[in-house]
């Protein structure tokens, strides 16, 4: 049941809220987490009655396997790797089952020429996001990090509905000890979220959806064969880039207020990531909760167990990125790019994703080299020069960001490529001939310097000013105006503090840096905010004819 749907903004979520607190009241907390654990399959099951069944499979077997892990002895080591392996290995089926079998079909046919013919399945919401959130679960009730829970609790951690389908990936220890705990209604708790939501909406309804409309006609056309112009390719990536920002941002804002009206603290999963200064920026800005999960689960055990050989053997290692060319191949190159590219696969099944991932592990190896060579050349720059460097580096990184979403996009390599292609003006600089009159002077210098073409042709989609207007009003928001969380964040902190929780929690890790905005433009629960949240809601409301899905929910 997607967010932005007059099912669920008119029906289920009243009647969830309105029900789970009454429950609450009257029957108590256990009974209240039952009702919203029902409540949650009903938003899994609207979609497809037909595929419930995988989440329930999904949760009775990590739910065994917890139960089987912490009732062995610590010293039956063997036979609890053996629970580990089988429980991470039917994950890992499961997934590779609904995701993967028709792209390993697909390479099986061009590697040798076969015609299996798979037939591609329907893949179950939100699959990727709760297996991947219960593989790190077992793996930390294998290191001896989580006990025993109980069937409800561990239910409604895997299917929480405001992060079932999209994230944030959450991890046990900070959703957990929330279900845990009672709590009651709260009038400030009910502001805050449906801020949070009414953000989010504004997000995709009326930014991320409009953008699309520069995007979509662009990537189809490429994907049919058609050659992109170079305005047409760099029009589209744009629009494409700020259309999965606002998007996936949007149900991340979403899901965090709709957990708030639950007294649910939700980690935050992006933070401004537009404003990068380099790519490694980019990633602790970008799907922080994917960052952290791929850290955890995949960079840090890999680079621990070759630190260790390395030790063994007396080979050199890093101290602040910077060492032997070796050191820095095996303990940071290596395990970086194993990284992103499951990262990239974990994205989709396609050879597009892939690349998509390898590219972004090969500009973070390149951009940590860069920081070591720095770092060993004492540079030392002035204060303008600073500047001078940062506003480069941000507008460098954007740049490559918009490049590298191309594949993120792309229905297939070809149909990326040609759009790389556009982008570095190899298919052509056309504009429509009506642009001629508007360039004047300029536009016979350009034909006769970059190859400037004017045309009629019904293939070119650039819109002209509408979409110019757009891109702007995009580009503004994400390098003007403070994010979500540094709207909220002033009565974010004092609200907590009142509740008496404890910012050590690990939800709380997200928090830790929201950056501190004057207060003047910071939201308040006053009668201002909500006469701009009741403007905005009326016109999601008018927007709200169709119901568009959000762009991770294929994933």
């Amino acid at each position: 049941m997607p967010f932005n749907s007059f099912d669920f903004i008119f029906v289920f979520l009243p009647l969830c809220i309105v029900g789970y607190y009454l429950v609450q009241k009257y029957f108590g907390k256990t009974p209240s987490l039952v009702f919203l654990l029902g409540a949650c399959f009903v938003f899994y099951g609207w979609w497809d009655p037909g595929l419930i069944w995988v989440i329930f499979a999904s949760i009775g077997l990590n739910f065994f396997c917890n139960v089987v892990l912490t009732t062995l002895d610590r010293k039956q080591e063997t036979t609890r790797f053996i629970v580990l392996i089988f429980g991470v290995g039917l994950n890992l089926s499961l997934i590779a089952y609904y995701k993967y079998f028709f792209f390993l079909g697909s390479i099986v046919d061009d590697a040798f020429s076969t015609s299996f013919n798979f037939s591609e399945l329907i893949l179950p919401l939100g699959i990727s996001f709760f297996t991947f959130q219960q593989i790190a679960f077992l793996v930390d009730t294998w290191g001896g990090h989580v006990k025993r829970q109980s069937l409800l609790h561990y239910a409604l951690f895997v299917t929480f509905f405001p992060q079932l389908i999209a994230g944030p990936i959450v991890r046990h220890d900070e959703l957990l000890p929330q279900f845990r705990k009672m709590t009651l209604f709260s009038n400030t708790n009910l502001s805050i979220g449906l801020t949070f939501f009414i953000i989010g909406l504004v997000k995709k309804v009326l930014i991320a959806d409009n953008l699309a409309l520069f995007a979509t006609p662009v990537f189809v056309k490429a994907e049919g064969g058609t050659l992109v112009s170079f305005v047409d390719a760099w029009g589209a990536a744009l629009a494409y880039t700020f259309q999965l920002y606002f998007d996936i941002s949007g149900y991340a804002d979403m899901a965090v207020g709709l957990g708030r009206i639950f007294g649910i603290r939700i980690p935050l999963n992006f933070n401004s990531p537009m404003k990068a200064k380099s790519i490694i920026d980019f990633w602790q800005r970008w799907h922080l909760t994917l960052t952290h999960f791929l850290t955890g689960y995949c960079y840090n055990p890999i680079t621990l167990k070759v630190t260790r050989y390395r030790a063994i053997r007396r080979l050199p290692g890093l101290r602040g990125g910077v060492g032997t060319p070796g050191a820095f191949l095996s303990l940071l190159a290596m395990p970086t790019m194993i990284t992103m590219t499951l990262a990239g696969i974990w994205h989709g099944a396609g050879y597009q994703f892939i690349v998509f991932g390898f590219l972004h592990g090969l500009f973070l190896v390149l951009n940590h080299a860069w920081r070591g060579l720095m770092h060993s050349w004492h540079v030392k720059l002035g204060a303008w020069a600073k500047s001078v460097l940062t506003l480069a580096s941000v507008a460098l990184t954007f740049s490559l960001i918009v490049a590298l979403f191309v594949p993120f996009r792309s229905g297939s390599m070809d149909s990326a490529i040609n759009i790389w292609q556009g982008m570095m003006g190899m298919n052509g600089i056309v504009l429509r001939e009506s642009y001629a009159s508007i360039l004047g002077p300029i536009g016979p210098v350009l034909q006769s310097l970059v190859g400037l073409e004017f045309s009629n042709s019904a293939m070119l989609i650039f819109k002209g000013t509408d979409q110019v207007k757009w891109l702007a009003f995009a580009l503004f928001i994400c390098w003007a105006l403070p994010n979500t969380q540094e709207f909220m964040a002033r009565y974010l902190v004092m609200k907590d503090r009142s509740d008496g929780i404890s910012t050590d929690s690990p939800v709380f890790h997200s928090y830790a840096h929201i950056r501190k905005i004057p207060d003047v433009i910071s939201w308040k629960p006053n009668v201002f905010w909500a006469i701009l949240a009741t403007g905005a809601s009326i016109a999601i409301v008018n927007k709200l004819t169709s119901t568009s899905e959000f762009l991770y929910f294929q994933f």
